[in-house]
């Protein structure tokens, strides 16, 4: 995939996972290769402050890394270009990023731009499989829907190390990207 020394730390699972279905969702929507193409990572904001902020924080405390670069290079460079942009672009945010982005916004009032953006979150640490409300706990979680740039990855079951992705796509690319997935997972 890609050499150790490309990563100052090695990618994760997610950022891997994140890379391909960029990749093929990019294919599948066929964006023509002189285009911006972006995916937007859901990141855990509150860590990133000086202090943390605490544990009974209440509220969203997500901002959205940009990984971005052109559809061209992304579908025809190797792999390892696509996980170095998701790796990089998750670990520039910090405290400074996060106050600059509500800066802007604060500024600007405009929303992210969503031409050939794509949006990813992890739901694979939340605690869903420990909540019972009275019938036992649950036997698998997964979105009831997802709008059309939507992608989300959670675990199998509980303590699985087996990883779901559920990708929100429009019917008329949803086959290419199921063929081209296919494709990839089976080496060809």
């Amino acid at each position: 995939m890609a050499k150790e020394e490309e990563f100052a730390a090695p990618p994760t699972s997610f950022e891997v996972i994140s890379a391909l279905m960029w990749i093929m969702r990019t294919k599948a929507f066929k964006i023509e290769a002189h285009r911006t193409t972006k995916l937007l990572t859901a990141v855990d904001g509150r860590p990133k402050f000086k202090p943390a902020l605490l544990e009974c924080f209440f509220g969203n405390g997500i901002v959205w890394s940009c990984a971005q670069c052109m559809a061209g290079d992304l579908v025809r460079k190797p792999f390892s270009f696509a996980v170095k942009i998701v790796h990089e672009a998750i670990k520039e945010v910090t405290e400074d990023y996060i106050k600059s982005a509500i800066d802007y916004y604060e500024l600007t009032r405009r929303g992210l731009e969503m031409e050939n953006t794509c949006w990813i979150t992890k739901w694979s640490r939340l605690t869903f499989y420990d909540v019972d409300f009275g019938w036992g706990k649950p036997q698998q979680v997964a979105p009831a829907s997802l709008v059309d740039n939507l992608a989300v990855t959670l675990a199998q079951e509980k303590d699985s190390k087996n990883i779901i992705l559920s990708v929100g796509l429009p019917v008329s690319v949803m086959k290419i990207f199921q063929e081209l997935m296919q494709s990839v997972l089976k080496g060809n």
